[in-house]
């Protein structure tokens, strides 16, 4: 198994029936994490598992040598027409099991359907003899209708920490410092990451951003950060593509725009313990290995923004 969440992930949302080739593809120049959740409405997890499979088969990365990240989808992201991974109608602990399973069969068992009920936690090997269930990370894809709702939620995914099916969790699409801040204060296990839209209409998440240092927030840390997974970040934001200091550590560094703020984020944003997960879902080969290749090197001149360049991008973002 992976030792830490890699600093990039390929993002699987709105691909379809290209999952499969594109996470081959993704795998194959470089990636080692993918994204998905147990939403068809905008996932085809079923497929990641499929492209896992044959990235095995092929020789290209084992199941351990890739960090899967998926998420529990609530009833009010889903489109109750087609497949959901639960019964809408049970209580949310009851939903979220079901969905963590479902997810653990897409991910590990393309050809099969394992009754888990029977499986021991991680460790016990699967009837293939090739994969073992287990999820590396475990997001709820947004808050619930209710706080207490989402902290049932938060709870069972807890249990499932416990019980070895998912070694860490976290939260998406917490835009609220209110809520994100009542989360935090009445959790027992503190999430691994909060993914979020990174985007102007959320002020990119200026008032969530301190909370998940362990520098700026030392109090209420436990001494970890959370990884910040920013979406978005090149769509969301094409004005800063095309900004001054973005162009202008283009041209030193000889890397693409895209590069230069994937490399921003990589570096935490000049935002002092901030620990940042880049997120892509590019289609593009090519576009995908110059992702890989500028936030995995991350040594040697001209291999780092200077610490003059991150600061004129911050500025451009957050306006100080």
């Amino acid at each position: 198994m992976l030792p830490s969440i890699p600093d990039i992930l390929y993002g699987t949302a709105w691909k379809d029936t290209r999952t499969t080739t594109l996470v081959f593809t993704a795998i194959t120049a470089g990636f080692r994490g993918i994204d998905t959740a147990g939403q068809r409405k905008h996932y085809r997890e079923e497929l990641v598992g499929q492209a896992l499979h044959q990235l095995e088969e092929a020789g290209v990365a084992r199941r351990e040598e890739v960090w899967l990240q998926t998420k529990f989808t609530s009833k009010d992201g889903q489109d109750l027409s087609g497949p959901v991974p639960y019964d809408p109608r049970w209580p949310v602990r009851k939903q979220i099991r079901h969905s963590a399973f479902a997810s653990l069969r897409n991910l590990h068992h393309p050809s099969g359907l394992p009754d888990f009920a029977k499986f021991k936690p991680i460790g016990a090997i699967s009837p293939d003899g090739k994969t073992r269930p287990w999820l590396d990370s475990y997001l709820l894809h947004s808050p619930l209708r209710s706080l207490e709702e989402t902290l049932q939620a938060w709870q069972e995914m807890e249990l499932l920490v416990q019980e070895g099916w998912v070694r860490h969790i976290g939260f998406s699409n917490v835009y609220d410092s209110r809520i994100w801040n009542a989360l935090l204060q009445s959790i027992n296990i503190r999430p691994l990451a909060l993914q979020n839209r990174w985007h102007s209409s959320s002020g990119h998440d200026v008032s969530l951003l301190s909370t998940l240092s362990p520098v700026l927030s030392p109090n209420d840390s436990e001494g970890r950060a959370i990884h910040y997974q920013p979406f978005w970040t090149l769509t969301g934001n094409p004005a800063l593509l095309r900004s001054e200091p973005v162009v202008r550590a283009a041209i030193a560094h000889d890397w693409t725009p895209a590069q230069v703020v994937y490399k921003f984020v990589n570096q935490g944003m000049g935002i002092q313990g901030l620990r940042c997960c880049v997120l892509t879902g590019t289609t593009d080969e090519k576009h995908m290995r110059q992702a890989v290749q500028v936030v995995n090197n991350r040594h040697g001149e001209g291999h780092l923004l200077t610490v003059s360049e991150v600061n004129e991008i911050r500025k451009q973002v957050y306006g100080e």
